[in-house]
C-alpha cells in the first residue's frame, strides 16, 4: 500500500515494485528457467537501488547517534529517533521515490528529523505519530490517500530512489541505556533489515533478538554451556538443514596458499614448497562459522559476497565477546562502506575473479593513489600553458616516490586531448653524450610517425624541415636517426662538415626548430618531458632554456610546456638546472614546483584497500605492517605487495571469497632497509637466462627500445624478448612507448 499517493511506498512494496520492473530476460540463466525474482534480485539495478535504500537508513542512524554523543539535547527539544535494538524495523521503513525528471544525488539533507524525545518514551497515539510524521515530511499530501492510488502505482520508478525513513514505533526510542552496547545492537537490528531488504522480503526464520552477551571474564575459547540457560551466541536459527559451503572450502584454504593448488601451472613441484606449504589448521571462532551460514539463502541467490559479508558482519555483532575479527564495532564504518559498493561497485561490490587471481596473482596497475592534487597542479600549469604563454613543471623528490608515474599519467592526460608528449630520460652513464635524452624523444616521435601510419603528417613534418632548414636538417638526423626516414636524406648526399664554427651550437638551434616545426605542422602544443634531470648535461640544459624563451612571453604564439624530474637528495643549488630556473623565472615564465614525499599509513590503507577490494576497516592491520616496512615508499610498496603475493603470504581464498594474509609471517619477514637492495634480491631471485639477459641491456643504457633487443634476439639467437617480458611481470622492469627501462 503506497503510504502518500506519489512516491511514498513501504519498504515491502518497494522491494516488490522494483523487482517486478527489472526485465530478466536477456539474462543468461532465464533461458534455463531460472526464477526471474531470483535474477532480479542479483542485477546492477536493483543492487544499485537497493544500497541506495540502505546507505539512507544507515545514515539516518550516524546522524541521530552524532546528535546525541555531540548536543545535551534539552528537554521538549526534538532530536533524531533511535528505535529500540531488536525492533522488527522492516515494517517501520517508508521509501521515498523520485520523481520521474529528478535524480538521486547522495543529499539527505532534506531529510527532517522526527520530533520523538530521546530521553524518555512517547506516549504519542497512532494519530498524533501521524501528525509528526506529516510535520517532519513538510507535506501533508504525501499521507494522504489518492483515490487513483492503485493505477499511479503502476507507474511508479521503483528504481530512482530518493531516500528512505525508519519510523520508529511509539515505544522504540531509547535513551539512557549502554551506547556501545546499544550500537552493536543497532548495527545487528540493522543487518536483519539489509537480510530483508537485499534477499527480497525473505526474512530469517526464527530471529530471536539477543542482548550482547556481557564479557563476565567468559572468553570464546571457553564452552558454550557457560553462556546463561541454553541461549547460544548466535542470531539466526535455520528451520531447515544448511549446509555450510564456506566452512567446505575452508580444506582448501588450509593446503597452503592459491599457488600450492594450482602450483602445476607453473611448473613447482620441488621439495621445499612442499616443506614450506605444510597445511596449518586455521582457528575458526564459532561465530565465523555461523555466520556463513546466516547468510548461505542470500549466496544462493546469486548477491555479490563482499555485500553477504557486510550482512553477516552486522548480524554478528549481538555475539558479543564471540563475533569474529571482521565484525562492525560502529554504524559510521557500515555507511562509509555502504558508500564505496555505491561509488566504485567494480571495486568493493563485484565478487572477484578467483580463478585468474590464482593463476596471475596480485597485479598493481600504474593508478596513482593519494597524488590526486599534485596531478591537479600540473593540469593546471599545462592547460595555462596552451592558452596563454609557455611554462614548466618540476617533481621533485626521493627514488621511488612515484615522479615518473606521475610525469606519465600527464602524458597519457596530454595525448587523450591532442597534444603531443615528447619523453626523454637521462642517464648517468651517458652523461657526457650531449643532448642524448633530447634527442631520444624527437626519436621516438619521428617513430611514431612512420610506424603508426602518420603518413601525411610525416610529409608535411618533411616539407616545412626541408623549407625551414634545407641541407641543414641533414646535421638534426644525425643526432635524430629516425629523422632520415622522413625527410629522406643520408650521408651520402653530403660532404665533410665545413663552415661551422660551434656545431654544438648549430644542434641547439636545430632542436630548437625542430620543436617549432612539429608544433606548427601538427597544430598541437607541445610538451617535452625529461626524467632524471639530476644527469643532465649542460648542452641540453641550454636546450630546455632557449625554448622556453622561444615560446615565452617574447613570442605567445608559440606554446611549449616543459616537465622534468629530478631526485632532490642528488642535486644541490649549484647544479646547471637550478640556474636556467632562475634565468626562466626572471623573464617571467611560471614555475611550478611539486615536492613527492613518501605515503603516510592512511595512504597505503587506501591503496591496499582499493588494490584487494576490501574496506579500510579490514586492511589497517596489514597496511601498518606493510607502512612500518617500507617507510611508505610507493617503488618499496608495490615490490613488497608483488613479492608477498606470490610467496603466498598474500592470496585469494577460496572460501572466503577475498584476500587473506597472514598477518604473522609478514610481520616476522626480514627486508633491507632500502628499496634498491631490496630489487637487487629479487633480480636475484629471477631465472638465470633472465638475469643474463637483464645484464646483457644493461650496458645500452637506462631505456632500451625493443626493435634493439628483436635484433639482437636475432643476430644472437636468443630468447631475449621472452626474458624481458618476465622481468617486466616481475616488476623489475617498465615497458612504456616501446622500450624496456
Amino acid at each position: 500500500m503506497a503510504m502518500g499517493g506519489r512516491n511514498m511506498i513501504s519498504l515491502l512494496e518497494w522491494i516488490n515494485g522494483a523487482l517486478k520492473s527489472i526485465d530478466t530476460s536477456d539474462e543468461p540463466l532465464s533461458s534455463f528457467g531460472a526464477d526471474p525474482r531470483t535474477l532480479a534480485l542479483s542485477s546492477d539495478a536493483f543492487l544499485s537501488s537497493a544500497l541506495k535504500v540502505a546507505r539512507s537508513l544507515a545514515d539516518q542512524i550516524c546522524q541521530a547517534q552524532e546528535e546525541r554523543a555531540t548536543y545535551e539535547i534539552p528537554n521538549g527539544v526534538p532530536c533524531q529517533p533511535l528505535p529500540t535494538p531488536g525492533s522488527n524495523w522492516a515494517d517501520s521503513v517508508t521509501v521515498r521515490l523520485s520523481s520521474r525528471d529528478q535524480h538521486f544525488n547522495g543529499d539527505h539533507r532534506d531529510l527532517q528529523p522526527l520530533p520523538f524525545h530521546p530521553n524518555k518514551e512517547s506516549s504519542a497515539r497512532p494519530g498524533e505519530l501521524r501528525d509528526m510524521l506529516k510535520s517532519a515530511i513538510g507535506d501533508v499530501s504525501l499521507l494522504e490517500k489518492d483515490e487513483g492510488e492503485d493505477e499511479a502505482a503502476e507507474r511508479y520508478n521503483y528504481l530512482s530512489v530518493a531516500s528512505a525513513i525508519l519510523m520508529p514505533p511509539s515505544n522504540s526510542v531509547n535513551g539512557g541505556c549502554d551506547q556501545v552496547e546499544d550500537e552493536m545492537q543497532r548495527i545487528h537490528a540493522l543487518g536483519l533489515l539489509f537480510y530483508d531488504l537485499f534477499s527480497g522480503g525473505e526474512r530469517p526464520s526464527e530471529t530471536t533478538p539477543h542482548k550482547i552477551p556481557k564479557s563476565d571474564g567468559i572468553s570464546h575459547h571457553e564452552k558454550p554451556e557457560l553462556l546463561e540457560g541454553n541461549q547460544e551466541p548466535f542470531l539466526l536459527h535455520h528451520q531447515t538443514e544448511t549446509i555450510d559451503i564456506a566452512s567446505n572450502l575452508n580444506l582448501f584454504d588450509e593446503i597452503g596458499d592459491a599457488d600450492s593448488i594450482f602450483g602445476s601451472l607453473n611448473g613447482k613441484h620441488d621439495a621445499d614448497n612442499i616443506q614450506e606449504q605444510t597445511p596449518k589448521k586455521k582457528a575458526m571462532k564459532s561465530a565465523d562459522k555461523m555466520r556463513s551460514v546466516s547468510v548461505e539463502l542470500l549466496k544462493s541467490k546469486g548477491l555479490p559476497w563482499s555485500l553477504c559479508n557486510l550482512i553477516a558482519n552486522m548480524l554478528d555483532c549481538a555475539n558479543g565477546d564471540l563475533c569474529g575479527d571482521d565484525s562492525y564495532s560502529h554504524m559510521s564504518d557500515v555507511c562509509s562502506d555502504l558508500q564505496r559498493m555505491l561509488d566504485k561497485p567494480h571495486t568493493y561490490l563485484d565478487d572477484l575473479d578467483l580463478a585468474k587471481l590464482a593463476v596471475t596473482g596480485l597485479q598493481l596497475n600504474e593508478t596513482v593513489f593519494g597524488r590526486e592534487a599534485e596531478f591537479a597542479s600540473l593540469q593546471g600549469a599545462y592547460k595555462r600553458s596552451i592558452s596563454g604563454e609557455s611554462e614548466l613543471a618540476i617533481i621533485s623528490g626521493t627514488s621511488g616516490t612515484g615522479k615518473s608515474v606521475l610525469a606519465h599519467r600527464l602524458g597519457s592526460f596530454i595525448n587523450m586531448r591532442g597534444g603531443i608528449f615528447l619523453s626523454g630520460k637521462f642517464d648517468q652513464l651517458q652523461h657526457a653524450t650531449p643532448f642524448s635524452a633530447i634527442a631520444a624523444a624527437f626519436n621516438q616521435y619521428c617513430d611514431m610517425l612512420v610506424n603508426e601510419g602518420e603518413t601525411a603528417r610525416a610529409e608535411k613534418v618533411a616539407a616545412e624541415l626541408n623549407r625551414a632548414l634545407g641541407q641543414e636538417a641533414f646535421h638534426l638526423s644525425r643526432v635524430i636517426p629516425s629523422l632520415s626516414t622522413i625527410i629522406g636524406q643520408d650521408d651520402s648526399q653530403y660532404g665533410v662538415d665545413q663552415g661551422c664554427v660551434d656545431a654544438q651550437k648549430r644542434l641547439l638551434y636545430l632542436l630548437c626548430q625542430f620543436v617549432e616545426v612539429i608544433s606548427s605542422s601538427s597544430g598541437a602544443p607541445v610538451t617535452l618531458f625529461l626524467d632524471d634531470l639530476q644527469w643532465a648535461d649542460t648542452a641540453s640544459i641550454q636546450v630546455i632554456h632557449q625554448l622556453l624563451l622561444n615560446s615565452g612571453s617574447l613570442n605567445k604564439s608559440k606554446h611549449f610546456f616543459f616537465l622534468g624530474c629530478v631526485r632532490q637528495e642528488e642535486v644541490n643549488g649549484n647544479h646547471p638546472f637550478f640556474s636556467m630556473l632562475s634565468t626562466v623565472c626572471q623573464f617571467g615564465i611560471p614555475v611550478t614546483t611539486i615536492t613527492l614525499s613518501c605515503m603516510d599509513e592512511d595512504m597505503i590503507n587506501t591503496l591496499i584497500s582499493d588494490v584487494l577490494c576490501l574496506s579500510p576497516r579490514l586492511t589497517r592491520t596489514l597496511a601498518n605492517i606493510v607502512h612500518h616496512k617500507t617507510k611508505g615508499n610507493p617503488l618499496f610498496f608495490s615490490q613488497l605487495m608483488i613479492s608477498l603475493s606470490k610467496d603466498g603470504l598474500l592470496r585469494p581464498s577460496l572460501s572466503r571469497h577475498r584476500w587473506e594474509w597472514d598477518e604473522e609471517k609478514i610481520q616476522s619477514r626480514k627486508l633491507p632497509d632500502d628499496v634498491a637492495t631490496f630489487m637487487t634480491s629479487n633480480i636475484g631471485r629471477l631465472p638465470n637466462e633472465v638475469q643474463m639477459a637483464l645484464a646483457m641491456l644493461s650496458c645500452f643504457g637506462a631505456s632500451t627500445k625493443v626493435t634493439l633487443v628483436e635484433a639482437l634476439e636475432t643476430q644472437l639467437g636468443m630468447s631475449l624478448i621472452d626474458s624481458m617480458e618476465k622481468a617486466a611481470a616481475e616488476g623489475v622492469l617498465d615497458k612504456i612507448n616501446g622500450s624496456y627501462s
